[in-house]
């Protein structure tokens, strides 16, 4: 039979991890010199390698956290109607079946947001807190 402890400790952990989900806010940003017009639908279209190209004509490099990392949960869920492990084996499906047209470069929060700083053509998602002062980004959605 399980204790009281039991009975309370997993309502609680449950509440607990829903609401850390629910606080996750999520920035998208880009190059701080990036003076294109993009959408939510187009970052999603970004993303399910659909649009490749800036409309300069020069390449995306597009710039994705790993599956485990919360924000990458939001952002897939948010974005592509999928969990982050759904989004990522689509990822690598295409990259297995050679039809991906522009992989996407895993990286940490930290590195996303200094390799966006440094490169005029990417795109990048991260935890909104990780944020600070950073010059070089320009922030163009937040999304929870």
């Amino acid at each position: 039979m399980p204790s009281l402890h039991n009975k309370l400790l997993f309502p609680l952990l449950l509440l607990l991890s829903l609401s850390a989900q629910a606080e996750t806010r999520v920035a998208i940003i880009v190059n701080s010199s990036n003076t294109q017009d993009i959408t939510l639908q187009d970052v999603g279209n970004i993303y399910k390698d659909r649009i490749i190209t800036w409309d300069n004509n020069e390449k995306i490099d597009v710039y994705n956290l790993p599956s485990a990392v919360q924000a990458r949960e939001v952002f897939s869920r948010t974005l592509l109607g999928m969990g982050a492990r759904s989004a990522a084996a689509e990822e690598s499906n295409r990259r297995i079946t050679n039809t991906s047209r522009n992989p996407q470069l895993l990286k940490r929060e930290r590195l996303v947001l200094l390799s966006v700083a440094s490169n005029k053509n990417a795109i990048g998602y991260i935890n909104a807190s990780h944020l600070g002062q950073k010059k070089g980004i320009k922030v163009l959605f937040f999304i929870e």
